[in-house]
């Protein structure tokens, strides 16, 4: 019985030793901290323009909660008839940001002179007689060449009911062909 307690205590020791560390001090040494993240929304006017964040395309406006790492980041909107609109900004870890950029249009050249319509100028066109004669021409017939009639006799090898082919709509015959 003596035995069975030892062994019992030893495993409760070794139990309490792995499950429960010697200190938190150890605990917080051993796991790595990790960057707090940082969340930025980004909009624009008109909706719709393409984003770079740093250099790299992320998407669209209106952009949600981007998440990425605290620090000093460049933000710029680009759309198809406006000029680009670009903006630095500073996020502190677990911080929330928003940012929005206005687009401005792009001024459109305008022709210096008015169009100008053309007229048409009516002309009249009188035929000229033709002098040439029309020449007839002559069919040639192709001659055509006769097919011959075939002079094979085939007979059934079996007296059976053809069967049909799978998928195909066809019949297998089997036949021989006797040549004259």
């Amino acid at each position: 019985m003596r035995r069975v307690t030892t062994l019992f205590l030893l495993f409760m020791a070794a139990a309490v030793i792995l499950f429960f560390p010697a200190s938190a001090a150890e605990t917080e040494e051993e796991t790595p901290s990790l960057p707090a993240m940082s969340y930025i929304t980004i909009t624009s006017t008109p909706t719709g323009a393409a984003i770079l964040f740093d250099g790299k395309a992320i998407g669209t406006t209106p952009l949600m909660g981007f998440e990425t790492t605290a620090g000093t980041h460049i933000v710029k909107v680009i759309k198809e008839g406006y000029k680009p609109a670009e903006k630095s900004v500073t996020l502190q870890p677990a911080e929330q940001a928003a940012v929005s950029l206005v687009l401005e249009a792009v001024a459109t050249e305008k022709p210096t002179t008015e169009p100008t319509t053309a007229t048409p100028t009516p002309t009249t066109a009188t035929p000229t007689p033709s002098t040439a004669t029309p020449t007839p021409t002559t069919a040639t017939p192709t001659p055509t060449t006769k097919t011959p009639t075939p002079t094979h006799t085939i007979t059934p090898t079996k007296t059976a009911t053809p069967m049909p082919t799978p998928g195909t709509g066809w019949y297998i015959v089997r036949c021989n062909v006797d040549r004259a």
